[in-house]
C-alpha cells in the first residue's frame, strides 16, 4: 500500500511541473497586458503555464529574426526574466 501512496505522490509532483500550453484568451488579461506592453510588436505568441518553485507563471514564446524568445510573467502580470537562443 505504502508503494502506492509514494507512486501516486510522485506522479502528482510531476504533472505539476509540467507545461501547460493554452489559447490566448485563457491567459489572464494583467498577464496579456503587461506582455502587451514590454512588447508591443509581437502579436501571437505562443502560451503556457506552469509552476515554478511553487508560485504559478506564464510564459510567452516567439520567434522573430530567427531567434526564439521567451518571456515570463506572474499571475498578477508582474515580469518575471526573459531569454532569447539562436533560432536553428
Amino acid at each position: 500500500m505504502n508503494k502506492y501512496l509514494t507512486l501516486f505522490i510522485f506522479l502528482l509532483f510531476i504533472s505539476a511541473c509540467i507545461e501547460q500550453k493554452l489559447i490566448t484568451e485563457s491567459v489572464p488579461p494583467a498577464v496579456r497586458s503587461a506582455f502587451a506592453a514590454r512588447y508591443p510588436s509581437v502579436t501571437d505568441p505562443q502560451w503556457s503555464k506552469e509552476k515554478e518553485h511553487g508560485k504559478l507563471e506564464y510564459e510567452a514564446e516567439w520567434k522573430s529574426d530567427g531567434k526564439e524568445f521567451e518571456a515570463s510573467f506572474d499571475s498578477e502580470g508582474n515580469f518575471i526574466e526573459a531569454s532569447q537562443e539562436k533560432g536553428k
